[in-house]
């Protein structure tokens, strides 16, 4: 289910103490399109998965978005 990654990024980035401002700067995103990856409309393209399962070192991964 797709909800489950959301909750992932959006854990992990609180987990952190980043701001979303940050967390989309180091992912080389907007802050909307990563906000609309945490609230579900959108998913992340394949290679923007790999750059946040390498961003949040393993703890959010591709497979996340497909549970």
């Amino acid at each position: 289910y797709v909800t489950t990654c959301f909750m992932n990024i959006e854990k992990y980035i609180k987990s952190k103490g980043f701001p979303l401002a940050t967390a989309a700067a180091e992912l080389d995103v907007t802050r909307q399109a990563l906000n609309l990856w945490i609230n579900g409309k959108r998913i992340p393209r394949p290679a923007q998965m790999k750059k946040i399962q390498n961003w949040s070192e393993g703890e959010v991964t591709a497979m996340d978005f497909y549970k």
